[in-house]
């Protein structure tokens, strides 16, 4: 809600800037013109924030322009609801679908558009689990932080998780005894326990994620020492600072950028986010490896990553697998076609 606010504000700042009347416009359908949706994209393409004027990230962007057509469009149709039906149809409701096809054109067309991103390699995913060990020389982190960063990042690793998901696990989601050890993600947007700024959400839907052996260790290794931080006795959550508060989004984003930029080897794109892709990535490897049917595989994956049944984001955490896929069947077709078999 507070990113579709921010980039409702800053249409309505472009527009200001530009001398153009949003009422008169929208009252009268006449929106915007081609030159005008320009100078809208390339605006709402910009961090303007402490004066930086630096671009931001292009899914970022395409969101931006998205939140501010949808709003523009929420506005439109309010005002063509109370047309004469032969208006409404024929004229007005044309030019609000042609608004909203344009903008998106001109992200297609200037290579904004929402990109799959690809998760880690296998060596820089080898390299991360390496200097993330608490006793690694090349560990970056502070020596009485190592062992809970440790498991925060494994987290991410091994689940999947968002980055505000596994900041919001209380210690009893955490069941890491018996034959099933497992880790609950809940949703809990009106948390009496909650004390932080900027609350961690979570998006998707709750679920119990199953634990291996080297996430089980390092969350009791954690949990042995978590005692020894003031006040965590008082917090229910797992992770915690030194302060005896609640970790929050921006520390755990801290400690990403950290490694990003203390440790070689990484890449610069690092996030908790990425991590989510490197997951994916391995559970389709995974699920050919045990040749599971595609649509147990993507029940499996809808089920793990908290969408709903009838999410399309699979297809955004997918792409390094889709492509390995197509370039092996390229590589199949090729060598059957140069044996001279029929196809």
């Amino acid at each position: 809600m507070e990113q579709e606010l921010r980039a409702i504000a800053l249409g309505l700042e472009w527009a200001d800037r530009n001398g153009i009347d949003l009422d008169e416009r929208i009252g009268s359908v006449m929106l915007f013109t081609p030159e005008e949706l320009v100078s809208l994209r390339d605006f709402l393409r910009v961090n303007r924030r402490a004066g930086a004027l630096k671009p931001v990230h292009p899914v970022f962007h395409y969101n931006r322009c998205q939140y501010f057509r949808d709003y523009i469009t929420w506005l439109t149709e309010r005002v063509i609801s109370r047309m004469p039906p032969e208006k409404r149809y024929v004229g007005a409701s044309k030019k609000l679908q042609d608004f909203r096809k344009q903008l998106m054109q001109l992200l297609r067309r200037g290579g904004f558009g929402r990109s799959a991103r690809e998760g880690l390699s296998k060596e820089v995913e080898a390299r991360l689990r390496e200097v993330i060990e608490p006793d690694h020389p090349d560990n970056p982190f502070r020596r009485k932080h190592r062992v809970r960063n440790h498991a925060l990042i494994l987290c991410y690793l091994e689940l999947g998780v968002r980055l505000s998901e596994a900041l919001v696990v209380k210690g009893h989601d955490v069941a890491p005894s018996g034959s099933n050890p497992t880790l609950t993600i809940h949703r809990r947007p009106d948390d009496p326990d909650e004390k932080r700024a900027m609350q961690p959400l979570v998006k998707t839907a709750g679920r119990i994620l199953p634990l291996g052996d080297e996430l089980r260790s390092a969350l009791m290794a954690w949990m042995a020492v978590r005692k020894d931080y003031p006040g965590a006795k008082r917090l229910p959550y797992v992770f915690v600072t030194e302060d005896g508060t609640a970790l929050s989004r921006s520390t755990a984003s801290d400690m990403f950028r950290l490694l990003r930029t203390r440790v070689s080897g990484l890449t610069p794109r690092l996030s908790a986010h990425l991590l989510r892709h490197t997951w994916n990535d391995r559970f389709s490897e995974r699920a050919d490896e045990l040749r599971t049917a595609p649509e147990d595989e993507m029940r499996h994956r809808i089920e793990l990553m908290g969408w709903s049944q009838n999410s399309k984001m699979a297809f955004y955490y997918t792409k390094r697998h889709i492509r390995r896929a197509a370039a092996k069947a390229s590589l199949d077709l090729q060598s059957k076609s140069v044996a001279g078999l029929s196809l």
